[in-house]
């Protein structure tokens, strides 16, 4: 498999300066290889070290702060359905986020700092979790409602992902793994020791300063993991 292309999303524990283009008519953009002085030079997460690792022609990260799996189902399948993003080409690679997140869809704007993608990645926003309008959501609505959404969206995601045979591979920020739908997709997730990130990131002491991100290093040894993974399961450029 040639890997041309990489679609990242997730939440805090992916996020990075979205950077590149999606593949159109043109092959896309990946900031590592044709700007670097650009802010997303500086790989900031497993996902940016991966790309910079593998070097796709085209590399977008849809990973929003904060947020939960529905962005994280959504924004992967609509960059699928809208680009050439072509099933023998193209690598997708995910951290499952929080399932007690909720994400509220929202018209395009700029008020959730959290969101990096323009509008013409994607036409849509989401509201920044904490703002007014969303605690007003958050109000009627109840926790288990949050968490039916959340497998919800995963299932669509490992559904639309295994039916139209795009090959992916994801991280979980926490040890999800009692979880019967992470078990379903056990053979697609990457082997972390403690099978989470924070645990595995906190097991060899790269935790950052707020005490629940990974650090840099942390994230580099997150990729490395993954980037092994991959290798073994796709055969990248062989």
């Amino acid at each position: 498999m040639r890997i041309k292309n990489i679609l990242a999303s997730g939440c805090s524990f992916t996020q990075d300066a979205i950077g590149g283009l999606p593949p159109t008519e043109s092959i896309g953009g990946n900031s590592f290889r044709e700007d670097p002085d650009y802010q997303c030079s500086v790989p900031k997460s497993w996902a940016s070290f991966l790309a910079k690792q593998i070097d796709p022609d085209s590399f977008i990260n849809c990973a929003a702060g904060s947020h939960g799996n529905h962005l994280v189902s959504k924004t992967i399948v609509d960059c699928l359905e809208k680009f050439n993003y072509q099933s023998d080409n193209t690598l997708v690679i995910f951290n499952v986020s929080d399932m007690a997140r909720l994400d509220i869809e929202t018209a395009y704007n700029t008020d959730n700092d959290n969101i990096h993608w323009t509008q013409a990645i994607l036409d849509y926003s989401f509201l920044k979790p904490k703002s007014l309008q969303w605690r007003q959501h958050l109000l009627d609505t109840e926790v288990e409602q949050i968490e039916q959404q959340s497998v919800r969206s995963l299932k669509r995601l490992f559904e639309y992902l295994k039916d139209n045979e795009y090959p992916f591979v994801f991280v979980c920020m926490k040890d999800y793994t009692d979880m019967p739908l992470i078990q379903q997709y056990q053979d697609h997730l990457v082997p972390l020791p403690g099978n989470g990130m924070y645990e595995f990131c906190n097991s060899i002491n790269r935790i950052s300063k707020d005490d629940f991100h990974p650090d840099p290093l942390g994230h580099q040894a997150v990729a490395e993991l993954a980037y092994n993974f991959i290798h073994e399961k796709y055969n990248p450029g062989e």
